[in-house]
């Protein structure tokens, strides 16, 4: 078993969802110039 630090990333915003309006958000945040997000879907 290793103690080694994991990465942690850090995100603006966190999208739920993958559908319409989720990837609608993802656009449009990334046609405003934002990068700093992130989209989940299960």
């Amino acid at each position: 078993m290793s103690n080694s630090p994991k990465e942690v990333t850090h995100y603006e915003v966190a999208i739920i969802g993958a559908g319409f309006a989720g990837l609608g958000a993802g656009i449009r945040l990334k046609m405003t110039g934002s990068t700093n997000f992130i989209i989940f879907e299960n």
